[in-house]
C-alpha cells in the first residue's frame, strides 16, 4: 500500500512569505454588499436569525459526508474550517462577520449532522463512554453517504428517509476519519485570528473528487501526521503574529525616537512644553472626573431603573394575583349561583308537580278515575288526573296520599268514638244530675209541710209574723 499522500493544504508555510497579510479593502466592501442567506452583511452582525435554504443544506450536507465532519466530530483546524464556510458559499474577509458566520455554521452542525437526524446512515460513538467532559467520538459513515457528496442528488435532510436505498449492495461502511474533540469558540478564534493573518485568498483551491476517492482508499490516516501538521500549521499563525508584532513596535519604537530628538532640539521650548504638559495633565483629571462622575450618574441611573422594574414587576405580579383572585371568586360565585339556579329550577319542578298532584287528588273523582271506574269528567279534569299519574313521583306520592287519607280516616272514626262516648256520659251525668235536683226539690218541699204544720194560719198572727216564724222554724 502505497503511504498517504501529503496534501499541500497542510502545509502553511508554502503560502504566507511572498503575499501580503491583510485582505484587500475591496474584498471588505464587497463582503459589506452581499447577502448571506435571508440576511443582509448589518443582520448579520446584529445576530439576526438565519434561514438556510435548501441549497445551502445540500452543500452543507455534501461536504460533511465528503469530509466525515458531525456534531461531535467538528473541523479539526482553521485551514478545515474555511473550506467549510467556502463550501457554502461563505466566503469573507471580515472577521467579525466571519466569526459569526463559523459560530452559526457549526451551531447548525451540532444541530442536524448528529444520531438522530442521520443515523444508521451515520453512528457517533464516544470512544470512552465513561468520559462525560471533553470526550472524543467517532463517526462511522455508511458507503450509501458517497452519493450525498454531490449537491445535485436527490436527498432532502429531514425529509428523505436516511435508511439504505433499496436495491442499493450493503458494502462496508466508510473508513473513518480520526477526530478529536474541538472547541466551538476556541476553533473560530483560531480560524478567525489566520483569517486575519493570511487572507482568503491564500486558500488551496480545493481537492479533486478523484484525489479525495483515492486519498479515502488507499491512504491511512496517521493521527501524529495529522497533529504534526495541525502544530506546523499553529506554529506557522504564531510565527506571523509575532512577525506582525515586532514590525509594529519597530514601527512605536522609531516614532518614539523621532519624538526624542524633537524634544532635545526644542529645549529653549521647555518651558512652553512644560505648561502644555501640566494644561494636558489638567484636562486629562477633569476628564478623569468626568469619567467618574458619569460612572456614577449611570450606577445611579442603573439602579434606579432597576428599582423601577422591581416595582413594575411587583405590581404586575400583584395584578396578576389579583386578577386571579377575581376570577377564582367569580368562578365560585359563578358555580353558586349556577347550583342555586339548579336547585331553583328542581324546587319549582317539584312545587309544580306537586301542585298537579294536589290537584288531581283533591277533586272527589280522581280516586274512581285512578282505579279505572266509569266517571263523568270534564277534559280538563282529565287532562290534569293524566299529567298528575305522569309523575316521576306519582306513586310513592299516592302512597303517602292513601296513608295520610287512611290516618285520617282512622283519626275521624276515633273521634266520632269519643265525642259519642263523651255524649253518652254527659247524658248520664245530665239524668244524675236531674236526679239530685228532683231529690233535692222531694226534700225541699218536705220541710215545707213540716214547717206549715208547726205554725198554722189560724194561730191569729198577721201574715207578715207568720212568714217570719216560719222562716225562722225554717232556718232551725
Amino acid at each position: 500500500m502505497s503511504p498517504p499522500k501529503k496534501s499541500s493544504k497542510y502545509n502553511l508555510r508554502n503560502v504566507v512569505h511572498d503575499e501580503p497579510l491583510l485582505a484587500p479593502e475591496r474584498e471588505m466592501n464587497q463582503d459589506r454588499l452581499r447577502t448571506y442567506e435571508n440576511l443582509s452583511y448589518s443582520q448579520v452582525l446584529d445576530n439576526k436569525r438565519l434561514c438556510f435554504s435548501p441549497a445551502w443544506v445540500r452543500n452543507a450536507l455534501g461536504w460533511c459526508a465528503k469530509h466525515q465532519v458531525s456534531a461531535h466530530c467538528l473541523p479539526q483546524g482553521p485551514k478545515e474550517l474555511i473550506a467549510y464556510m467556502d463550501a457554502v458559499g461563505w466566503t469573507v474577509s471580515d472577521s467579525e462577520l466571519f466569526e459569526i458566520l463559523a459560530k452559526k455554521l457549526l451551531a447548525w452542525t451540532q444541530r442536524w449532522i448528529t444520531n438522530e437526524k442521520l443515523s444508521p446512515a451515520m453512528v457517533e460513538t464516544k470512544r470512552n463512554p465513561t468520559q462525560r467532559c471533553l470526550a472524543d467520538w467517532d463517526a462511522t459513515w455508511a458507503d450509501y453517504t458517497l452519493a450525498w457528496i454531490d449537491p445535485a442528488f436527490d436527498f432532502v435532510l429531514g425529509q428523505t428517509s436516511v435508511e439504505r436505498p433499496k436495491g442499493t449492495p450493503s458494502l462496508p461502511s466508510r473508513k473513518p476519519h480520526p477526530r478529536s474533540y474541538k472547541a466551538i469558540d476556541a476553533l473560530v478564534e483560531g480560524a478567525t485570528e489566520y483569517l486575519e493573518c493570511v487572507g482568503p485568498e491564500h486558500e488551496p483551491k480545493a481537492e479533486s473528487e478523484a484525489e479525495y476517492f483515492e486519498y479515502e482508499s488507499d491512504a491511512e490516516v496517521n493521527p501524529e501526521m495529522e497533529e504534526e501538521m495541525e502544530m506546523e500549521e499553529m506554529e506557522t499563525v504564531a510565527e506571523k503574529a509575532a512577525e506582525a508584532q515586532v514590525k509594529k513596535a519597530a514601527e512605536a519604537q522609531v516614532k518614539k525616537a523621532a519624538e526624542i530628538q524633537v524634544k532635545k532640539a526644542a529645549e529653549a521650548q521647555v518651558k512652553k512644553a512644560a505648561e502644555i504638559q501640566a494644561k494636558k495633565a489638567a484636562e486629562a483629571q477633569a476628564q478623569k472626573a468626568a469619567v467618574a462622575q458619569a460612572k456614577k450618574n449611570a450606577e445611579a441611573l442603573a439602579q434606579k431603573a432597576a428599582e423601577a422594574l422591581a416595582k413594575k414587576a411587583a405590581e404586575a405580579e400583584a395584578q396578576k394575583a389579583a386578577v386571579a383572585q377575581a376570577k377564582k371568586t367569580a368562578e365560585v360565585q359563578a358555580k353558586k349561583a349556577a347550583e342555586a339556579k339548579v336547585a331553583k329550577a328542581k324546587a319549582l319542578e317539584a312545587h309544580v308537580s306537586r301542585t298537579i298532584f294536589d290537584a288531581a287528588v283533591s277533586h272527589p273523582l280522581f280516586e274512581d278515575w285512578h282505579y279505572g271506574e266509569q266517571v263523568e269528567i270534564t277534559s280538563y279534569d282529565e287532562a290534569i288526573f293524566e299529567s298528575a299519574k305522569r309523575l316521576e313521583h306519582f306513586k310513592r306520592w299516592w302512597q303517602e296520599h292513601l296513608s295520610e287519607k287512611k290516618q285520617a280516616d282512622s283519626e275521624d272514626q276515633a273521634n266520632a268514638a269519643k265525642e259519642q262516648a263523651d255524649a253518652q256520659k254527659q247524658a248520664q251525668n245530665l239524668l244524675v244530675y236531674n236526679a239530685i235536683l228532683k231529690l233535692k226539690a222531694e226534700k225541699k218541699a218536705a220541710e215545707l209541710e213540716g214547717a206549715f204544720e208547726v205554725c198554722p194560719p189560724s194561730s191569729g198572727m198577721m201574715p207578715k209574723q207568720a212568714k217570719k216564724t216560719r222562716t225562722v222554724v225554717f232556718r232551725r
